[in-house]
C-alpha cells in the first residue's frame, strides 16, 4: 500500500507513514476478499522450513503407515501437552516428531533428560504423557478404604480410632502414586509396582476384618498382573 511502511517487533507487525509521524496498530484487511493481510504476513515471516528442523533430536513415533508428518514441541510437565498427546493417539497414518521443550522449570529439564536417555525414548515419552495407569490403580486401592468407612452407619462396631487409621491408610497409596508419577519412568514404575504389592499385603489383613476375604483370591491375581506390568515397564524404560 503506497505510503504505508511495515515495522516488525518480533512476531508483531505495526505500520507507519513515510515520515514516521503516525503509528498504526491492528490488522489490515482487504475489503474485497476480506483477507487479513497482516495475519498472512505474520504467518509468512514466522514460518519454519519443515526440512530444516533437527529431526535427529526428535522423539519419533510412527502410527499406521506414517505417511503424514507432524511436528510437536512439548514440555513433560505441561498439562495441555498431556491432553494433546492423548488426542494424537487418534491420528492414523502419521509420523510424530516430538521435540522436548522443557521451559517450565528445572524439573521439566530433568524429566526431559530422563526420557531422552531411556532405552526406548518413544515408549518412555508415551508412558509419562499418556499412560499413568499404575498411578490410577494405586490411588483407587486407597480410595476403597474411604468407601468402607463412609458406608458404615453411626452405630458401626468399628471404633473411631480404627476408622481414623483406615482413612489415613486410604491416603497413603495416593501419595505413593503421586511420588511415582514425579519420578523418572524407570524408577516411578518400579515404585508403583511395589505400592500395588504393598496395598495387597495391607488389604489382606484389613479385608479379613471387614469380612471381605472372599475377594482376595481375585485381588491376588490382579495384583500379580498389575505389578508385573509395572516392573516390565520399568525394565524397558
Amino acid at each position: 500500500m503506497p505510503g504505508l511502511w511495515e515495522l516488525r517487533f518480533g512476531s508483531e507487525i505495526l505500520y507507519t507513514d513515510d515520515r514516521g509521524d503516525f503509528l498504526i496498530s491492528g490488522p489490515i484487511v482487504e475489503t474485497r476478499s476480506r483477507k487479513d493481510l497482516t495475519a498472512e504476513r505474520i504467518d509468512k515471516l514466522t514460518a519454519i522450513q519443515f526440512a530444516s528442523l533437527p529431526f535427529k533430536d526428535a522423539i519419533v513415533i510412527k502410527q499406521g503407515t506414517g505417511a503424514r508428518r507432524l511436528v510437536v514441541f512439548s514440555d513433560p510437565n505441561c498439562g495441555f501437552c498431556k491432553r494433546y498427546e492423548r488426542e494424537l493417539l487418534n491420528l492414523k497414518d502419521v509420523t510424530l516428531y516430538t521435540f522436548l521443550y522443557p521451559i517450565l522449570g528445572k524439573d521439566s529439564q530433568d524429566k526431559s533428560r530422563n526420557i531422552w536417555c531411556a532405552a526406548d525414548p518413544a515408549k518412555a515419552w508415551r508412558d509419562w504423557m499418556v499412560d499413568g495407569r499404575g498411578a490410577v490403580i494405586v490411588s483407587f486401592l486407597g480410595g476403597i478404604h474411604w468407601g468402607h468407612v463412609m458406608r458404615q452407619s453411626p452405630q458401626a462396631t468399628q471404633s473411631p480410632a480404627a476408622a481414623d487409621s483406615t482413612l489415613v491408610w486410604g491416603v497413603m497409596p495416593s501419595l505413593a502414586a503421586w511420588l511415582g508419577v514425579l519420578m523418572p519412568p524407570y524408577a516411578g514404575l518400579f515404585v508403583l509396582g511395589l505400592a500395588i504389592i504393598g496395598c495387597y499385603l495391607v488389604d489382606r489383613r484389613r479385608y479379613a476384618a471387614l469380612g471381605l476375604q472372599a475377594w482376595m483370591t481375585l485381588r491376588f491375581r490382579l495384583t500379580a498382573v498389575a505389578s508385573l506390568c509395572c516392573f516390565l515397564g520399568a525394565a524397558g524404560s
